[in-house]
């Protein structure tokens, strides 16, 4: 083989690897396309129950005052429960968000004699970027 017919057979070769591996490039993600997929992620955790992984999503500062332990018994022993939730928009200014989430939920024996109620209701969520993520900021 020529040196001339191996050089053209690494460049071949080479360049159909460059060529594959940016097929696999995606596209990065818009900051209101973070927010929704990291909102969305909150919620969906608060309504399967897992807490542990929705308290991920809560600010340092909340994470460092508030213990992880108390924080799951406060939803759990909770009346209200998330039944399903959606993202519906946010607006954003600068490192701080403003989320629209619709929350289906419902409270077990809300008055006596009425064994549940079952709603929806539009929430607004404050999010944060700390050390470039993105926090839900619990204002309760």
């Amino acid at each position: 083989m020529t040196k001339k017919l191996v050089l053209r057979t690494v460049v071949w070769v080479l360049l159909t690897v460059v060529l594959a591996a940016c097929g696999n490039i995606k596209p990065s993600l818009t900051m209101a396309e973070i927010i929704a997929q990291r909102a969305q992620a909150r919620v969906d955790a608060m309504i399967s129950g897992d807490y542990a992984a929705a308290y991920q999503y809560y600010t340092p500062g909340y994470r460092s005052s508030v213990d992880q332990a108390d924080f799951i018994v406060r939803f759990k022993v909770s009346r209200v429960k998330w039944t399903a939730g959606r993202f519906v928009d946010t607006n954003c200014e600068d490192k701080v968000c403003n989320v629209r989430m619709d929350i289906d939920y419902y409270i077990d024996e809300p008055l006596r004699g009425v064994s549940e109620f079952r709603g929806t209701r539009r929430i607004e969520e404050l999010w944060i970027e700390v050390d470039e993520q993105w926090y839900y900021v619990d204002e309760s």
